[in-house]
């Protein structure tokens, strides 16, 4: 048997086992926000445009944890991340250290498993109340799939890139504009963009109400052109009051 084909199987498993475990203290910690989604997604491989997303997130001292779970017929997504955040979020230089695994299903016999290494850098502005924020990301991404159109499955490596812009308004608007890639698809070594915009505006004292278009551009290696794919993202955020600076201050990547 070819070692290389179960080499990377292997450590994605033992990420999320990992991952797993490491979470379990935070189930004892005080909800970070809780958020749920639907969005319109023109998407070239489900059968219905709208969908639906929940997303949880704690944190415990430096860490967070985040989980969600994305669905629209017949493909659902889970995904579970932590972060370990060197500074302070309201600090003006801080960063981001970040492993994530994301499990993908499409239908009964198709879907793949992605794990991401990732390193964030955030530049805040002094500002109390219209602070600015520009985060830069980089890191990589190794991609295992499966299909029942291949006999065997596939893996790649490529590499995670993630850029955005934030600006608030009296601490209660926030806008963002945001690019960046990923590998969550059926094909090997693919590399998708996206980019797109947020407007989060706060309702209350720890509730948001997020508005996020975006543009997939996919480069499949089996097609001669870039596939485009729109999403319209509606939300509604819970979050801890207490918590405030954890979660505005990393918005837009959290949702």
């Amino acid at each position: 048997m070819n070692m290389k084909k179960l080499i990377l199987p292997s450590l994605m498993l033992l990420q999320g086992c990992l991952l797993f475990a490491t979470a379990i203290p935070f189930y004892n910690q005080r909800p970070l926000a809780i958020s749920g989604e639907i969005f319109f997604n023109q998407s070239t491989t489900s059968t219905n445009d709208t969908g639906f997303q929940i997303t949880y997130a704690s944190n415990h001292g430096q860490w967070l944890w985040e989980g969600s779970l994305r669905h629209q017929k017949p493909e659902t997504n889970a995904t579970f991340a932590f972060f370990f955040l060197q500074g302070k979020p309201e600090q003006r230089i801080s960063s981001w250290v970040g492993t994530q695994i994301n499990y993908f299903q499409h239908g009964s016999s198709n879907g793949s498993l992605a794990l991401s290494e990732s390193y964030t850098l955030a530049i805040q502005s002094t500002a109390l109340h219209n602070w600015t924020q520009i985060c830069a990301g980089t890191g990589v991404q190794a991609i295992n799939s499966w299909s029942e159109y291949h006999e065997l499955p596939l893996w790649g490596v490529s590499p995670y890139l993630h850029v955005s812009i934030t600006q608030a308004f009296r601490n209660r608007i926030f806008c963002s504009v945001f690019i960046g890639s990923n590998t969550l698809t059926l094909y090997k070594s693919q590399l998708s963009y996206f980019y797109g915009g947020s407007l989060s505006v706060r309702i209350s004292d720890n509730i948001l109400l997020n508005l996020r278009p975006l543009v997939h551009l996919s480069d499949l290696p089996s097609e001669s052109t870039v596939i485009t794919m729109r999403q319209l993202t509606l939300a509604v955020i819970w979050y801890d009051k207490e918590k405030e600076s954890f979660l505005l201050h990393r918005l837009e990547e959290l949702l």
